[in-house]
């Protein structure tokens, strides 16, 4: 009788256990209408299939990379989001004739919420700094879309891109998961993605698989 009541005890337990990590899993799951894995990166999006959605994309002239700056005390962290976040979409962009419009949050809490921004309009030559309603008028111009490249953020689960009709998100709980990203989603935008990289030699070390 004891040896079934302990053995009833370890089945229940067990029980649990799954219980909870399986109610943890769901919990933690992007949670989106379209879902694509590609190298251990997820696709995903609300508006549509990401591939078509990428593909638009990648026909657009004007493209804002806009990542999210912490404040100035933080600037070892904001040099680290540009070069392993931004910079390879600079050199791509590039290599593919496109207008590469570098616009930084400053003060960033999300794409949102910021206090100004700096821009170059496309031009490596140019900084000129920018009142937020201004920022926002230049990100919400219906001729080109943007790029948002938030810190990491302990909470997602897995590296992704969430991306939109007019917009991609990249997504990552640590800055080393930022080349992944930044690969995957250059790779379906643009066929010549490899060797844009691969022609630029202070990348290729960190984006050259």
């Amino acid at each position: 009788m004891n040896k079934t009541k302990i053995l009833l005890g370890i089945a229940l337990v067990l029980i649990a256990v799954n219980a909870f990590f399986f109610s943890f899993a769901l919990l933690n799951k992007p949670n989106y209408a379209f879902t694509s894995e590609v190298n251990g990166v997820l696709l995903v999006s609300n508006t549509g299939n990401p591939f078509d959605l990428l593909k638009t994309f990648s026909e657009t002239y004007s493209i804002n990379l806009a990542p999210l700056y912490l404040p100035s005390d933080k600037s070892v962290e904001n040099s680290v989001l540009l070069n392993n976040s931004v910079m390879p979409f600079v050199v791509v962009l590039n290599a593919n004739d496109k207008n590469a419009v570098l616009v930084t949050l400053n003060n960033a809490v999300d794409s949102t919420n910021f206090s100004d921004c700096y821009t170059n309009f496309g031009d490596v030559n140019t900084s000129e700094l920018l009142a937020k309603e201004v920022c926002q008028s230049l990100l919400a111009n219906s001729n080109s879309k943007t790029i948002y490249f938030p810190h990491p953020d302990p909470n997602v689960s897995k590296p992704m891109a969430v991306i939109e009709l007019n917009q991609i998100t990249i997504k990552v709980s640590r800055y080393t998961d930022f080349p992944l990203v930044s690969l995957t989603v250059l790779r379906q935008l643009y066929k010549n993605t490899d060797d844009a990289i691969g022609r630029t030699n202070t990348l290729a070390a960190i984006y050259t698989q």
